[in-house]
């Protein structure tokens, strides 16, 4: 079993080799306030589109749900739909979930953008 650490540390090498999964993972622990990391949401979010970028369905859902939690002016609802339209198309049914609940709050009931 490894430690934390190595696992970072394999991660970050596993980045460099173009892993959309270790990018993804490696997010994931600057964004967990019990990581050894220090907490870095901007470095979580770069680390989720590079995986997202390298076609990961999970970082694309995470990606998504990070602009849909901005508040005010840096909400960009866009951005939303189609981080989360990709995260469904690859798969991931919470965010197909969130597309209809957006689908329904925009009053487009009859329509959805997959």
């Amino acid at each position: 079993m490894f430690d934390e650490d190595e696992v970072i540390a394999r991660c970050k090498e596993r980045i460099k080799a173009g892993d959309a999964n270790a990018a993804m993972m490696l997010g994931c622990q600057y964004n967990n306030p019990n990581s050894s990391l220090r907490q870095d949401s901007r470095k979580a979010m770069d680390l989720w589109l590079k995986a997202a970028a390298l076609g990961s369905a999970q970082a694309h859902y995470l990606v998504g749900n990070t602009y849909m939690n901005e508040k005010g002016i840096n909400r960009n609802m866009d951005k939303v739909v189609t981080h989360y339209r990709l995260a469904a198309i690859g798969g991931r049914e919470k965010a197909r979930h969130n597309l209809g609940c957006l689908e329904y709050g925009f009053g487009n009931v009859d329509s959805t953008y997959l």
